[in-house]
């Protein structure tokens, strides 16, 4: 009801009351209006009834949960066995210290691996950061909380202090030789290139405590190296080459003869595309992984011309390519004559566009852009070349949705195959909530069954409607869902539909049922 309302006035003169208590000895109560029967999701309410709030919080907690969801789903998949070892950290006087430097990383790991679960820390990056995202369940309250991660801090900083003392130890201590000797800098790639090239090293953290140290040794081997402003970005364009494009004539055939995967039902877009993908040729591999993008994770719910035609734009306004006008008719044979003879791998990798940017930027910029409240929120047409496009508000919505998992999925792993792996992309998770009491007494308590199968069939997950137990107060169900991220997320939208409607007079659900929304 906002803070200027009557209950949180009255709650504010309570609150005051009760910080005065220890002089007054007046200590306020709280009547049933002022007792919250639901709180609002960003609280974090685990044990309580939540609402989705509309309210800036609510929507920025529900996006820093996608952003969670892809850092734990990369965790939980282990993709750091993908890391390859940076040839600018490997020297050859690392040799003689790789032995032991197998001893001191096996002895660093072993006592990590034995303070993690002792808080309840899930993973490497938690623990190395200290932002731990959750202890024990023994430990929510938030005063042991703060006091618990203060520990584990502490203890994990002392066993990085302490290896990092073990590393100086023959040196007979940091203070007595410099950072950029020669011995020191062959121990430092040892310890590196025992941790990144054993294949069965989880934990990447045991070099880091010498970090200092490795970045003295990369600087010494860049100047002998080409040096990449942005290794992922240049990643990203080699695997576009390279995976991407040996599909370049079926792209072509496909801009020629329209098929199931590019569909321009106006017949206004196809022209246009074939003008700006004849004249940036480069850009095929893009679109090729846009069409598997699509194919993924929208499904049927966009048009695939729509996002081409919306990439194209966006690359015109950010200066990739220049405007070339309005698209002349008969545009397919005259464009795309040369196409595939200028869609190689070097030149791919090699070309860049009107602002120098290559197509690995154009890329991870777009999907930045489509990931955006900006795009999201757009109510004006996309155009291009005399042609247009109105996203309805739903699709781009949608879009929005999805191009967020995925640019924060490619930041994660820098990897456009796992972004677009079918494992990746419909992986499964679950959903715990709570049932309202008054929802539970009039909606679920007498049909359990069919609310359950009604949430099925809708939301494509698996579910489970319960009675709640031992807790106080009135009845009160639990919903326990488990599938893939849409499919929870229309298992979210089905409960809050349901709460709507029983939060309503009997008037408004008269002649309604439970299921027809």
């Amino acid at each position: 009801m906002g803070i200027f309302s009557d209950v949180c006035q009255r709650l504010a003169v309570k609150h005051s009351d009760a910080v005065d208590f220890p002089k007054t000895g007046v200590c306020p109560d709280l009547d049933k209006t002022e007792r919250p029967l639901e709180y609002p999701d960003f609280m974090g309410k685990r044990d309580k009834t939540t609402r989705r709030s509309e309210r800036v919080l609510g929507k920025m907690y529900r996006e820093c949960q996608v952003i969670e969801n892809v850092c734990t789903q990369v965790e939980r998949k282990g993709t750091v066995e993908q890391v390859h070892p940076d040839c600018g950290l490997v020297v050859g006087e690392h040799v003689s210290y790789v032995k032991k430097a197998r001893r001191s990383r096996d002895r660093y790991n072993d006592q990590l691996r034995s303070l993690m679960p002792q808080y309840g820390i899930e993973t490497e990056a938690e623990a190395v950061s200290g932002c731990i995202v959750k202890l024990h369940k023994h430990m929510e309250d938030r005063h042991e909380r703060y006091e618990i991660e203060r520990v584990a801090k502490v203890r994990i900083e002392d066993l990085r202090k302490r290896t990092r003392q073990d590393f100086f130890e023959e040196f007979e201590g940091e203070e007595s030789v410099g950072l950029d000797h020669p011995h020191v800098l062959g121990k430092a790639s040892a310890w590196y290139t025992v941790t990144y090239s054993d294949p069965d090293t989880k934990l990447l953290s045991f070099p880091w405590v010498i970090g200092d140290i490795l970045g003295i040794l990369k600087t010494a081997t860049t100047a002998r190296t080409a040096f990449s402003e942005c290794p992922v970005i240049d990643n990203i364009t080699h695997q576009l080459a390279n995976d991407y494009s040996s599909t370049a004539e079926f792209t072509i055939a496909t801009l020629q003869a329209p098929n199931k995967f590019f569909v321009d039902k106006r017949g206004t877009l196809l022209p246009v595309v074939q003008m700006y993908v004849g004249r940036y040729a480069n850009t095929l591999p893009l679109v090729a992984f846009l069409r598997k993008w699509m194919h993924e994770y929208l499904q049927i719910h966009v048009n695939s011309a729509d996002l081409v035609f919306t990439m194209l734009s966006y690359a015109v306004k950010a200066g990739f390519m220049v405007d070339l006008g309005e698209a002349p008719a008969g545009v397919t044979k005259e464009w795309l004559s040369l196409t595939c003879e200028n869609v190689s791998v070097k030149a791919i990798v090699e070309y860049s566009f009107e602002n120098g940017c290559s197509l690995g930027e154009l890329l991870v910029k777009f999907f930045q852009y489509i990931s955006s409240h900006a795009f999201k929120e757009s109510t004006t047409s996309v155009m291009l070349g005399g042609a247009h496009v109105l996203l309805e508000e739903t699709t781009r919505r949608n879009i929005q949705r999805k191009a967020l998992w995925t640019y924060h999925m490619l930041s994660q792993t820098g990897d456009i195959i796992e972004v677009v792996h079918a494992e990746t992309v419909h992986a499964k998770d679950e959903f715990v909530a709570q049932i309202p009491p008054h929802v539970w007494r009039n909606g679920v308590k007498d049909r359990l069954t069919q609310v359950q199968e009604s949430i099925e069939l809708e939301t494509g997950a698996e579910v489970q409607v319960r009675r709640l137990t031992g807790v106080r107060g009135p009845a009160r169900g639990q919903l326990y869902a488990y599938g893939t991220m849409d499919s929870l997320r229309r298992v979210q939208s089905y409960m809050e539909r349901l709460i709507r409607l029983h939060s309503y007079g009997s008037s408004y659900r008269r002649g309604r049922s439970l299921f027809n929304y």
